[in-house]
């Protein structure tokens, strides 16, 4: 009895804080609920029990209410343990045919193992009162209790094998099931107690506070299945040979529109997407990849679903979407890919996820198949190229020269990296570039290349050759690193490189975006005598104040400037004030992108300080650098000697 009590007030001191703090409505609530429902009934139902096995004999009540009372009993443990096990795959994230085959075995063994004890009344099978009211076990009470340790063994054999979870999160869900073990097992030892009922409520309790609670496996804003389990389930299909169509939903205006509208405005529309999502298809299950990423997996599906679901998708995406009193076109790029027969790896899974969509602008929805998703792979393939260069260090440097107006020869030269593949191919930079800086390499790969140049330098003796900078691009992310200063002092000063002949080249974007750490690193650089250039000037987020606010030395007016200006007078007098404002506030100005002999001819009549471009050079491997400086000091093939 005491232990029934102490179950009862703990129950429903948890049904009551449930009622009270849940926020997000979802199927694992529902069973959650159910569980402590199941719960309540049985300890009362048990406490009612007692009270009348110890007062049978006084007010000699028929046996049947016992037996009765004593059944149902066992029917609300069984259920009670059968809403755990559902109720802990849904917190695991066995979706699809997983968690369809783990629901329908549970709930199957469970319905037959209720039918059997419903007939203990008469057939006596689980229990039974002699005439004096005694309890006693029956040859199928142990049949009882296996199935319960068998519904514990499989739960406990999901977390394990669930890789989504933490260490702490699974360490966590193996102490609710040790805590239910231990009461079961108690009670086998015990019979006249209740401390499997106790025990169970107080892992109630626990549940509570962590799985109902940490919504480690749902996203918090819209009670979407998250991320850890979308990639944890889809691993699982493909090591069991599941077959599975997915689409993707990329919504590519989301985070813009974030920026113009108010927080709870952009929730509130994230709410909206993911609700009719999840409705769309009760076949399939929808999951939140990302703030503006969602994806509707379909298990056993027709060609005709798929095709039913896209249309609904676009249909939808066409039209505006409605947040109070504000309405939104929203841009939905959708992929659709098969798994295994498009997608038979967890790294093609995530590049159909995440590679950024390359197609025309979007008005409202375009849908791709995997088919015409060619760059998907092609993507795929460098991110696998670009991690074997990083283990064989097969990062190579090829030189663009710049040449110099005034002395009218190369002075100058910028390094851009490449990845040299096996066969002897390049990747190009701006392949690879973005990818380095999000997976935080871009910081080995700039070290690399600065030691590369100081090795070529020294080695081939530029200084002496008449070579009086190399440019060395330099990434926003890199100037993150609090080390970057005395790393790059290291490489110089090992090869005997004056800091000065060092010329660090930064996008202009990349120059709006400082902080404190990235405007001390270009100060201390300043400090220790290198140089610095600003690339890209007159693209993207020109800002004047850039100019003056960083310590460049160099300038390099993009070549759109350039080409627009032989088309449109209004070009020219915007590149020709540009190289006046720059001529004044005393940097020396390059020109990219130069071509043509006329474009030539246009820049040195503007009096700019240096060409950058294929009229005289495209970047070329430090064999061919060396050759086109022998060709330029003896004469021989120089395109400038007339000019």
């Amino acid at each position: 009895m005491p232990y029934d009590i102490a179950a009862a007030i703990l129950l429903a001191a948890v049904l009551i804080v449930f009622q009270f703090k849940k926020s997000i409505h979802r199927r694992q609530n529902l069973y959650f609920l159910l569980l402590v429902i199941c719960m309540i009934a049985y300890v009362i139902l048990h406490a009612f029990m007692y009270y009348l096995e110890g007062t049978a004999h006084v007010a000699e009540h028929p046996l049947c209410i016992l037996e009765g009372a004593g059944t149902i009993c066992l029917m609300l443990m069984m259920t009670a343990i059968a809403f755990f096990s559902v109720y802990m795959a849904y917190v695991l994230g066995l979706s699809g045919v997983l968690g369809i085959r783990f629901r329908v075995g549970i709930l199957s063994i469970t319905g037959f193992m209720l039918l059997i004890l419903a007939l203990n009344p008469l057939t006596h099978w689980f229990f039974s009162y002699d005439g004096s009211s005694v309890y006693h076990r029956e040859k199928l009470m142990p049949v009882f209790f296996l199935v319960v340790f068998l519904y514990l063994a499989i739960v406990a054999s999901h977390i394990i094998r669930q890789k989504a979870l933490s260490v702490r999160e699974r360490a966590e869900m193996m102490l609710f099931v040790a805590l239910i073990l231990a009461g079961v097992t108690l009670q086998v030892i015990l019979p006249d107690t209740n401390i499997a009922g106790f025990l169970l409520a107080v892992a109630m309790a626990a549940l509570l506070n962590t799985t109902e609670s940490a919504e480690h496996s749902i996203n918090s804003i819209t009670g979407l299945k998250n991320r850890r389990v979308l990639v944890d389930n889809a691993e699982r299909l493909m090591r069991a040979g599941e077959k599975a169509a997915v689409v993707t939903i990329y919504v590519k205006n989301l985070k813009e529109l974030s920026r113009t509208i108010s927080l709870k405005s952009t929730e509130n529309l994230e709410m909206s997407i993911a609700s009719w999502l999840d409705a769309l298809c009760k076949k399939a299950v929808c999951y939140q990849y990302a703030e503006n990423i969602f994806a509707l997996v379909l298990w056993k599906y027709t060609p005709d679903q798929v095709d039913k679901l896209l249309d609904d998708l676009t249909a939808r995406f066409q039209a505006d979407w409605q947040i109070g009193q504000i309405s939104v076109a929203l841009q939905a790029a959708i992929r659709v890919f098969r798994i295994p027969d498009d997608c038979i790896s967890m790294q093609d899974f995530a590049n159909y996820l995440t590679v950024p969509d390359q197609g025309p602008q979007l008005e409202h929805v375009r849908v791709s198949y995997a088919k015409d998703l060619g760059y998907v792979r092609e993507q795929a393939d460098m991110k696998r190229d670009f991690a074997h260069a990083l283990q064989t260090h097969a990062f190579v440097v090829y030189y663009q020269p710049l040449w110099n107006c005034w002395s009218r020869k190369s002075d100058m030269a910028e390094a851009l990296v490449r990845i040299k593949k096996p066969d002897g191919t390049l990747i190009m930079p701006q392949q690879f570039i973005g990818y380095a800086e999000k997976t935080g390499d871009i910081y080995e790969i700039g070290l690399q290349v600065l030691e590369n140049v100081c090795r070529f330098v020294r080695d081939n003796h530029l200084i002496e050759k008449g070579i009086r900078h190399i440019e060395v691009n330099l990434s926003g992310i890199q100037c993150m690193y609090k080390n970057l200063v005395p790393d790059i002092n290291a490489i110089t000063d090992q090869y005997d490189i004056p800091h000065a002949f060092i010329i660090f080249e930064i996008t202009e974007t990349t120059a709006l975006y400082g902080t404190r750490t990235f405007d001390d690193t270009i100060r201390r650089l300043r400090e220790d005598g290198y140089g610095f250039a600003l690339d890209d000037y007159g693209t993207g987020y020109s800002n004047i104040t850039t100019l003056y606010k960083m310590p460049f030395t160099l300038v390099k007016l993009d070549k759109d400037l350039l080409w627009r200006s032989t088309e449109s007078e209004g070009a020219q007098i915007v590149l020709r004030n540009s190289i006046r404002m720059l001529r004044e506030l005393g940097v020396t100005i390059v020109q990219e992108g130069v071509e043509t002999r006329e474009q030539l001819q246009y820049m040195l009549a503007s009096e700019c300080d240096k060409i950058q471009g294929y009229y005289f050079s495209k970047p070329v491997s430090e064999e061919d650098y060396l050759a086109y400086l022998h060709r330029e000091e003896t004469g021989i093939g120089s395109l400038a000697g007339d000019l």
